[in-house]
């Protein structure tokens, strides 16, 4: 049950899935502490319908990537500076061996070169599903 999710949602690259707490609270300014607030998956709006992180990426299909983009850099949600590891494009490449699947608690990911210099990809280039869970959890 763990590994399960209850919806899929298309990824796409330097979108934000971090969780952030939204105020709802309309007597206070935004910047002040309040309760009334709810857990979003995204920085500047809910990604998917269901408010649980994305736990879980599976590259699909990667094999229309353009030249420079030969890399792909993830960032976890406690991956607080740039730094994050860069996987290359080949380790999700379609064979029966290879794990296309990257369990992480996702705040981002990006396509780059071997340097880590970020390279623009079009939507329509590749597919990462993510997967959710219902609601957010109490302890990760």
């Amino acid at each position: 049950m763990l590994e399960s999710g209850t919806e899929l949602i298309d990824l796409v690259a330097g979108e934000s899935y971090m969780p952030t707490k939204t105020s709802v609270d309309k007597r206070n300014a935004r910047q002040l502490n309040t309760s009334l607030a709810y857990w979003q998956i995204g920085a500047n709006a809910q990604q998917g319908i269901s408010f649980g992180s994305v736990f879980k990426i599976e590259f699909v299909d990667l094999s229309s990537l353009p030249g420079p983009a030969t890399h792909v850099k993830i960032w976890g949600v406690q991956n607080e500076t740039d730094t994050a590891p860069l996987w290359p494009i080949s380790y999700f490449a379609l064979t029966a061996n290879t794990n296309k699947v990257i369990g992480i608690w996702l705040n981002k990911f990006e396509f780059t070169d071997s340097d880590g210099v970020v390279q623009e990809v079009d939507e329509e280039d590749y597919s990462v599903i993510g997967y959710k869970k219902r609601v957010y959890p109490m302890v990760w």
